[in-house]
């Protein structure tokens, strides 16, 4: 767990006591519940998934993930029930705040239809933000990074200083990605295929 939720004795260690949405501490019995602060539920779209579950795809994500030492995949709701299940990915979400497994289960949420949730917590998680824009031959990497001066090296790397972003054409992918490796290495990105860790 993160340093800042240290303070979690050994009997509260499976009980939300922070938003898996914006981190702040939980306040009432209904949040530690399910993991969410009220204004955050309000916000967010915690009650109305945006589309269908994507079962399948959501089962290659959580792969090897567990709550309370049971394998996500093997809850009731499993296959079943779109909004109890996400409501035990979000439990996780809250107790774990950040690490490999809350990457994933971000990426679930997305999946199993809860987008705008998931949005908001890898907001959260991500400090380096990559979008593509544009099509063909005019397609770009957008990337928003905290400052580097090694990142700022990056070969094929544009300045736009109107939307204040870092731009690469996409036949500089590679660098793009060798420059994130170098000077962001075990950072949360936020990419077009959902959240990752920069390896390194």
């Amino acid at each position: 767990m993160d340093v800042h939720h240290a303070e979690n004795s050994a009997a509260s260690a499976l009980l939300a006591t922070y938003c898996a949405l914006c981190g702040l501490k939980l306040r009432d019995a209904r949040s530690v519940e399910c993991g969410v602060g009220p204004d955050c539920r309000k916000a967010h779209g915690y009650d109305a998934p945006n589309r269908e579950p994507n079962w399948d795809a959501a089962e290659k994500l959580l792969e090897g993930v567990v709550l309370c030492n049971v394998a996500l995949t093997s809850e009731p709701a499993w296959r079943s029930d779109a909004r109890a299940f996400a409501n035990r990915v979000i439990v996780l979400i809250a107790i774990e705040q950040t690490g490999p497994a809350v990457i994933k289960a971000t990426n679930a949420l997305c999946v199993l239809g809860f987008e705008k949730v998931a949005v908001r917590v890898a907001g959260r998680l991500a400090k380096i933000k990559i979008e593509l824009e544009g099509e063909g031959e005019q397609q770009f990497y957008v990337v928003r990074a905290p400052y580097s001066e090694g990142f700022l090296r990056t070969p094929g790397r544009k300045w736009d200083g109107v939307a204040k972003v870092t731009r690469f054409h996409k036949s500089f992918k590679a660098p793009l990605f060798a420059a994130l490796e170098r000077n962001y290495q075990g950072h949360v990105a936020l990419g077009p295929k959902g959240l990752f860790q920069i390896a390194g």
